[in-house]
Parts: C-alpha cells; sequence; structure tokens
C-alpha cells in the first residue's frame, strides 16, 4: 500500500474567511485582526490526508480503539483513518500524531470526520506544544454521515472554558503533537478522519519536509552478478515557499538522498541503501523530484526491497518488491585488498588486478582516452571533480546537486564501461583550500560554514555537510563495477591547515564514514604530493591505499624512495601521479617517452601495487602516442600473479653508470636493465648498448635449481625464445640477451627434481 505523504500546499483562496461554506471571519476575530489581515487573503493549507500513515497511534493504552486505513469513505486522496471505538466505560478515545508546526498565523482548524453511527457522536481537536501546554478545542457534535469541513476556530470562541489565551500567541509557533478526541455519547462507535488543514494567513505553517510518491516503481526482474539492480522512482515535495525559514536552516545537498531502500540479500544479511535524485521539475505546481536506487547484487538468488521516503519527522515505505541475481552472468566484481596478500589488489572473484593506466583528470571528451588506454591493455583512469571538470556545486552552492555535471560524470562510468575500465573518483583537490577557496561550497561566502579554508579540517559542520556529500556520491557511483577507489582529496598536504594532526583526523573520519556507508565497500584512498608528507596519515583505519606523487626525471631512484614506504605501512602503495616534472614543458621535450618507460618498468621492480599513472596525458601522453609504453609492459606483466610470494626488491648500480631494478622471489623474479641517465638527454640517440653483446647477466641469490628465463625488449613489448638456466647456492649466470637497448626479464623455477628409490 503506497503511503503519501503530507503536507501538501492546497491553493484554495477563499472570498472572504476559512469556515463551512466559505464564510465570514471568524465569530471573534476583531477588527483589528481584520486590519492586520487585509490585503493577505486567507489560504487553506493540507496538515494531514491520513494515508496510510503509522505515525498515528493511540494516545494511551487505555484508549480501548483499533486504528485502521480505509479505501472508503474518504475525502481526500485514496484512503482515511478509521477509528472503531469501544466502549470501556471512558467518555473518549484519543489519536495523535508527532508534528512539527508553527500555527502563530493559523485562523483556524478544519476537518472531514464521518460518522458511522445513527446516533450522534461527538469530537475535538487538541494542540500539544514544546513547552509542554495542551491546548483543547471545543468538542463538536456529529451527525451520521459526513462532516465536512468541521471547522475549530484558534481564538476565544474556539478554545475551552478558562484556556489562557496570553499564552496562546508563543505555544502556537511550537506546536509538536495533534490530538484528535472521539466522544461516543454511549456504546461503541466507529469515525473516520480524513482532509485536516489548517487556514492561515501565512502560507508557512509548516517546518519541515513532507512528500509523498508518484506511481511505485516497477520491480527489477533479473540482473546479472554485480550488476546493480536500478529503480527509478519520482516523489512530490511542497515548494519552498509552503515551508518556514526554520525548515530550510540547513539546505546543504536538501533532499538529495530522501529515498532510501531496506535490502535483505538470500543470506538474510540487511542493507540500507540510499537513493539519489538526478533531476528536479516543477509539474502542476508542485516539486517533482526524480531518484535512482541502485541495489546491490554481490550474491546470487532472490533479493527483497522496500523503498522508503523520509518526509517530516519519519519515514513511509511502499509494498516489498523483489529481485533475482543470476550467477550464470556474474562479473568479476568490486576491486578491494587481496585476503591472502595484503599488498596486492584482487577482484571480489579472487582474480588478481593490477591496475595500469593513466590520469584523465579533466577533458571535455574521454572516450578517446578511454579507447587508447584500452588498447594499451590499461585498466584504469583517474578523474578529478573540481571547479573546472563536472563540479557538484551550482555556482558555489551545494543547496541541490549540479545535475549537468553528476550526468557527465555517469557518462564517464559508462564510456569506462565499454572500453573495460575501472575509474579512481577524486572528489576534492588541493586548490579548493588555497587559491579556489572563493568558489568553495564550504565557503562561508557561498553559504558553507567556513569563514577560513583551515576550518574545513576541523569544523564539525563542515565534516557533518561532508558526510552528505559523501552520501550522494555512493548512491550515485557507488553501485557502478566501474568504480575502483574514491579518493578523498588530491594532494591534502598542500592545502592551507591549523596543523597536520587536523588533515589526520578529518582523514581518518571519512575513511570510516565511507565504509559504513558503501555497501560495495569500495577501496578508499587519499594523495600527498611526495611520500614523505604527513607521515602520520597512512596508520588511519580506512585508508586502503597509501598513493604518493611522483614527479622526477629520474623515475628509478624515486621510486625506489616512494617504495620504501611499503615497509612502513600496513597498505598497498601505488604511485597516482607521475610525471618529469610539475610544468607541461618538462614531459613535452621527451617525446620517446623514456622517463616514463623507466618509470613503468621500475614501477613493477620496485614491487608497487599499481603501475605509475602518468599525469600530462592531454599535452605529451596523448599528442606523443606515449601508451605505447603502456602496452608493452603490459604484454609482460600479463598472466603474473604476484600474490602469495615473499619479494625482495633490489636496485643495484652496475657499470658505466647501468641500473638494474629487481624483483626476487623464491619461484619468481623479474628485472629491468636500463641507463638512468638517458633521460637527461630526450630524445637523443643512445651511443652505446646497456649491455655489451660479449657481457653476461649474473645473479646471486637465486633458489638454487633450474629456471625459465625470458629476456624482453622493451621498446617493442618482445620477449625473446626461452631458455633453461641453472642457479647455484653462489650465482645464476642469465648469460647475454642479445639486445642492445634496455631490456626486462622473466624467472620462473622449473619443478626441483624428485627425489626417490626404485628398482628396475
Amino acid at each position: 500500500m503506497t503511503s503519501r505523504l503530507l503536507l501538501v500546499l492546497v491553493a484554495v483562496t477563499l472570498l472572504a474567511g476559512c469556515g463551512p461554506e466559505g464564510g465570514s471571519l471568524p465569530p471573534a476575530a476583531s477588527a483589528a485582526t481584520a486590519t492586520t489581515t487585509a490585503g493577505t487573503a486567507p489560504q487553506v493549507q493540507l496538515l494531514e490526508d491520513f494515508e496510510d500513515d503509522p505515525a498515528w497511534s493511540l494516545d494511551s493504552a487505555n484508549d480501548y480503539a483499533a486504528l485502521s486505513a480505509t479505501e472508503h469513505p474518504v475525502t481526500s486522496g485514496r484512503f482515511a483513518l478509521r477509528v472503531a471505538v469501544s466502549d470501556n466505560g471512558r467518555d473518549k478515545a484519543i489519536v495523535r500524531k508527532e508534528v512539527d508546526l508553527d500555527l502563530s498565523s493559523a485562523q483556524s482548524l478544519l476537518i472531514d470526520v464521518y460518522n458511522a453511527q445513527s446516533a450522534a457522536v461527538s469530537a475535538a481537536l487538541a494542540l500539544h506544544a514544546s513547552d509542554g501546554s495542551l491546548w483543547e478545542l471545543k468538542a463538536q457534535t456529529l451527525v451520521p454521515g459526513w462532516n465536512r469541513d468541521l471547522t475549530f476556530h484558534l481564538d476565544a470562541s474556539g478554545f475551552v472554558a478558562a484556556t489562557d489565551l496570553g499564552k496562546w500567541a508563543a505555544a502556537a509557533a511550537l506546536i509538536d503533537r495533534v490530538l484528535v478526541y472521539v466522544l461516543p455519547l454511549k456504546g461503541d462507535c466507529v469515525v473516520v478522519l480524513d482532509n485536516l488543514r489548517c487556514c492561515s494567513t501565512a502560507a508557512a505553517v509548516l517546518r519541515r519536509d513532507s512528500a509523498r510518491f508518484l506511481a511505485p516503481p516497477a520491480a527489477p526482474q533479473t540482473v546479472a552478478r554485480y550488476a546493480p539492480a536500478v529503480v527509478q522512482i519520482e516523489a512530490v515535495f511542497p515548494p519552498n515557499a509552503s515551508l518556514s525559514t526554520t525548515s530550510l536552516d540547513d539546505p546543504w545537498l536538501r533532499r538529495m538522498t530522501a529515498v532510501q531502500a531496506r535490502v535483505v540479500a538470500p543470506d538474510n544479511t540487511v542493507a540500507a541503501i540510499a537513493g539519489y535524485c538526478d533531476g528536479i521539475e516543477s509539474r502542476d505546481g508542485q516539486s517533482v523530484y526524480h531518484y535512482r536506487l541502485q541495489l546491490p547484487s554481490t550474491q546470487s538468488g532472490s533479493w527483497s526491497y522496500q523503498i522508503g521516503l523520509v518526509a517530516g519527522r519519519g519515514w513511509h515505505w511502499l509494498d516489498p518488491q523483489s529481485y533475482v541475481v543470476d550467477e550464470s552472468v556474474a562479473g568479476a566484481g568490486p576491486v578491494g585488498i587481496d585476503a591472502h596478500d595484503p599488498r596486492w589488489l584482487s577482484r571480489r572473484d579472487g582474480s588478481f588486478f593490477y591496475p595500469m593506466g593513466e590520469n584523465v583528470a579533466w577533458s571535455g571528451d574521454y572516450e578517446p582516452y578511454a579507447a587508447a588506454i584500452e588498447a594499451a591493455g590499461g585498466t584504469v583512469m583517474r578523474v578529478w571533480i573540481c571547479p573546472w571538470n563536472n563540479p557538484l556545486d551550482v555556482a558555489g552552492k551545494l543547496a541541490v546537486v549540479n545535475f549537468a555535471s553528476a550526468s557527465r560524470i555517469d557518462a564517464i562510468f559508462a564510456i569506462a564501461a565499454r572500453h573495460n575500465l575501472t575509474v579512481q573518483l577524486c572528489l576534492e583537490y588541493h586548490g579548493a583550500l588555497t587559491w579556489d577557496w572563493g568558489r568553495n561550497p564550504f565557503s562561508l561566502a557561498n553559504g558553507g560554514p567556513c569563514a577560513d579554508p583551515r576550518e574545513f579540517w576541523s569544523n564539525g559542520t563542515a565534516r557533518d555537510h561532508f558526510h552528505k556529500l559523501l552520501d550522494y556520491c555512493v548512491a550515485r557511483w557507488g553501485g557502478s563495477p566501474q568504480l575502483f577507489a574514491w579518493e578523498l582529496f588530491n594532494e591534502s598536504d598542500l592545502t592551507y591547515r591549523f596543523s597536520d594532526d587536523d588533515v589526520i583526523s578529518w582523514h581518518q573520519d571519512m575513511a570510516q564514514y565511507l565504509h559504513a556507508c558503501d555497501p560495495l565497500h569500495h577501496l578508499v584512498t587519499t594523495s600527498v604530493s611526495a611520500p614523505s608528507a604527513l607521515p602520520g596519515l597512512w596508520s588511519q583505519a580506512g585508508l586502503d591505499l597509501c598513493e604518493v606523487h611522483v614527479y622526477d626525471p629520474h623515475a628509478g631512484q624515486a621510486l625506489q624512495r616512494a617504495a620504501s614506504l611499503s615497509a612502513a605501512v600496513r597498505q598497498p602503495v601505488l604511485v597516482g601521479e607521475w610525471g618529469r616534472g610539475w610544468n607541461p614543458a618538462d614531459d613535452q621535450q621527451d617525446r620517446s617517452g623514456t622517463a616514463y618507460r623507466q618509470a613503468l618498468w621500475s614501477g613493477w621492480m620496485h614491487g608497487f601495487a599499481a603501475s605509475p599513472w602518468t599525469w600530462w596525458w592531454d599535452t605529451a601522453v596523448e599528442p606523443n602516442h606515449l601508451l605505447t609504453q603502456l602496452s608493452r609492459l603490459a604484454r609482460f606483466v600479463a598472466g603474473e600473479d604476484p600474490r602469495g610470494e615473499t619479494w625482495s626488491t633490489l636496485a643495484i648500480a652496475l657499470p658505466q653508470g647501468r641500473q638494474a631494478d629487481c624483483l626476487i622471489g623464491v619461484n619468481r623474479a623479474y628485472g629491468y636493465v636500463y641507463q638512468p641517465g638517458a633521460v637527461d638527454h630526450p630524445g637523443a640517440a643512445a651511443l652505446e648498448p646497456v649491455l655489451a653483446a660479449a657481457r653476461h647477466l649474473v645473479i646471486t641469490g637465486l633458489a638454487a635449481g633450474r629456471w625459465r628465463c625470458e629476456f624482453w625488449d622493451v621498446s617493442s613489448g618482445v620477449a625473446l625464445p626461452a631458455r633453461t638456466i641453472t642457479a647455484t647456492s653462489e650465482a645464476a649466470d642469465l648469460g647475454s640477451p642479445g639486445l642492445s637497448g634496455e631490456f626486462a626479464f622473466k624467472l620462473t623455477r622449473l619443478a626441483p627434481p624428485v627425489l626417490g628409490v626404485h628398482e628396475e
């Protein structure tokens, strides 16, 4: 049964006043009252439609009555409230509802009451204020059948005798409970309540939102595992003109996640899934909000759910529905920390995941970048939300979401899906708390809570507002299989702050909040501009990935320093931004991508959980087609799974300025041999081979036994024919690769001989 929500503004202008037959002002209204309201036409506002509302209850256990919704008879909407009173010796039964009303401008209350008896029954209204006072109105006799527009005046003529009207003016603004008295003369009786209204000279008598669903949504039928079950629904809210100032005191992301679903999985676990508003339209003088919910599908089988809408002080719920998750078309699932080897990442289905890709922080068209990343064998792109790229505010304010921007972010996820990519979504950037503070919705000048950007990290209201922003982001994009990770802040160490502790505490708060509200438990990270920045940050619970940024042409040395974090933190480490330098020209001059190549291969050898993600996607990578460098590493790591191995990383200086970066395990080993100085002369030809043809590469420390050895030409991403070598306790001679340029090698330990005795 659909619960229609309450307090919808009824635009009824009466000729001269409010009451039966639309007659004159209430009898006790003085000339002064008529003067103060002159020129202001009284309005009728619907306070209660009694639409199967569970918030109505009996006032006392001694009220022997039964409450139920009825579809007949009604005078407004679909349902009314039926009150069946049993004679228990009391002279009345009382039903009540908690409200939040300002009746200081109200002249009278009107209600329709149906009397199902042949004999007369009486009814009265009462109002309770938050100061503890109770304001009872005079009872009125009901004739059999409908008693329409039963009017209770809020003045001396309407209140019971001995009421102190001197206190009414103050109490009228604080009404927190409405009560209806049913007064049978004798025996049992049945009455039906409907269409409670207020006649007021002011448009605003409601303190809080109220709303109602439009047509119930169609339930999704069958969905693939890990693909969200999408439900769309519309809700109607009263126009803001009908709300008092009090109800608008907190405009931050108002009604953006007012819809929620209670979801029960096949294993009977329960989750609350927030819906999100993706548009508002004006229809028939009302604000119609369009909501979408992305229900989870992490288990195969039948799921049940019930959709609710928050209104006033409670929730109103639609009838339960269900959908089925089909295991036969299951996807790989979200990315997370590997359950057995927390240095690495894996999909929910257990498959190894090594995120390779680049930054595409902003772009007018993400399609060509996504296509190029996919063609190169990449799996991720990192995207910013910032003032010039799909900001979620509207002109610096976040009363509602910038739906056009949010729709473009939807499109990014759709593009990623077409190209088999994941997206790391960066929610804030460092300029928002420095040079771009004037456009920040958290700024006091834009209606936010912070007069100073440093307050953002510690101000309690600002944190509550950011929680609401996370609620919306999780509701809108958290259901996408393409989401790789939430990045809370880009380079938070470069922001204004009172102390590092404020930044660290904020991140702990937000990371834990994300884990609590994201039903799919996506990875959470943030980033710093240097490995040494905010050293206490990575010890905070909830930050799953340690993300550092590295801008240095000598990638091997810089990554070696960054890799030292791996021993100091418990999270996998990734390089979320890499570049030769902070300026576009630093990378533009390296047209062949020498430094980028060295960063990619050295990154694997140093045990990072992802390839370094290059930054200059539009000024260096795209015009010079540098993702070919990524494709060569992608071929090298294809099929590799480093989980479960005990690894040692080595960075060994070789003669004539060569360098060998190696990742050595018991059963596998990888290495990259290059000339670090080549980056000092971008575009110049190599004058001598990295390893002379007569020289052999010898490794010490490998486990003794036979190994399969592959040399790879990193300039082409092609493997040379494999060979078998033997490692002794002293060394393993890999021989000469026969390549003049940079090269890599891959070693796999063959099964050791099985000892035994047999007779022939």
